[in-house]
């Protein structure tokens, strides 16, 4: 949920990041999806509560967005769903429940992304289909962002390629710093004496569980 809650920070709080990165956003924001997440969601959040944590993350962790991480790397893997098991069941159904379940799409803040103007790289795997599809909107509609895609990849993009992924936050936040990011106007608003925001960045992503 880290892209999305990064994302809603950046309307909310304009002035409250210098850069953010959001990573795989999208899971059930698109309308062909909106259906199938919620109900998805909620059968996870009951399987979640009445049979563990322990019985549930391996399948989770195999999930069809999630599973090029156990090709690349099956240690990795591994390890990613012993962290999944470490989380409080209970926890995870409430979130799920109470926030993935009913959370409203990101399409549903096009107008209002539209007037953000902190910069925002996107970074997504060419195999996460819901987020790709998002992240194009996105890219379309936030005045100052930037899209990686990263190829071969899924929902984990952090994990699977994290040489890659590093690279990419790395060099975006040097352009940011070098106030070389952004769209025309934030350009000239700079080029006029206008100071751009120095609040802390903001790094979220939505491959971590």
């Amino acid at each position: 949920m880290g892209a999305y809650a990064a994302l809603l920070f950046g309307l909310r709080y304009r002035e409250g990041g210098s850069a953010i990165v959001a990573a795989g956003a999208g899971l059930g924001s698109p309308a062909s999806d909106r259906e199938s997440w919620s109900k998805n969601a909620t059968v996870l959040a009951c399987a979640l509560a009445a049979r563990g944590i322990d019985a549930i993350a391996e399948k989770m962790a195999g999930h069809s967005t999630r599973i090029r991480l156990k090709h690349k790397d099956p240690k990795g893997w591994q390890e990613f769903v012993e962290r999944l098991k470490q989380l409080s069941a209970r926890g995870m159904s409430n979130t799920l429940l109470q926030c993935q379940a009913v959370r409203p799409s990101l399409y549903d803040f096009q107008d209002q992304f539209s007037q953000m103007q902190v910069p925002v790289l996107l970074a997504v795997g060419d195999e996460d289909k819901p987020c790709l599809e998002t992240g194009l909107m996105l890219k379309s509609t936030l005045p100052a962002a930037g899209m990686w895609v990263c190829p071969n990849t899924g929902h984990a993009i952090n994990l699977e390629e994290p040489a890659a992924f590093n690279a990419q936050v790395e060099a975006f936040f040097g352009v940011v710093d070098r106030g070389s990011w952004g769209h025309l106007d934030w350009l000239k608003q700079s080029a006029s004496g206008h100071e751009k925001p120095t609040a802390a960045r903001l790094h979220f992503d939505g491959a971590l569980p």
